[in-house]
């Protein structure tokens, strides 16, 4: 047993655990998991040292990824509330959509009954320019 290498050990894999507190939650599970999978493709070559080089720039590398994850699915949990059924994924993806550009109907219904002898060409355009915070002088020259 003391021949063994630390990451071969039990307490290898809780110092793995340990570790994975950098990477949050996320890097809780993925560390030892990063380990077992290290020691299974160096086993042959029996160089702790280098496991543990190769295990701790992993962990550099994955631990932002880690925390961009968890962040990422909290974020992406709140905006959608999936909780509430009423909110459910497409319609929170509606009311994005909406929020950024606007409910494309009654906007385009508003500049029909707003200028009624321009064509239905000048009204989409002045529609998108509107979006992207562009003039009306590009619609008016086509």
């Amino acid at each position: 047993m003391k021949g063994m290498p630390l990451s071969h050990t039990k307490r290898g894999k809780l110092l793995a655990i340990a570790g994975g507190l950098i990477g949050g939650p996320l890097g809780l599970i993925i560390s030892p998991i990063v380990l077992v999978v290290i020691n299974y493709f160096t086993r042959k070559r029996g160089d702790a040292f280098r496991r543990f080089i190769v295990w701790a720039a992993l962990g550099v590398i994955l631990a932002p990824i880690c925390w961009f994850l968890v962040i990422s699915a909290a974020l992406l949990s709140v905006v959608l509330q999936v909780d509430d059924p009423e909110r459910s994924y497409p319609a929170a993806l509606d009311a994005i959509h909406e929020q950024l550009f606007g409910d494309y109907d009654n906007d385009l219904q508003r500049l029909r009954e707003k200028y009624p002898d321009k064509s239905e060409n000048w009204i989409v355009c002045v529609h998108g320019e509107s979006i992207s915070g562009g003039s009306r002088e590009l619609c008016d020259s086509k």
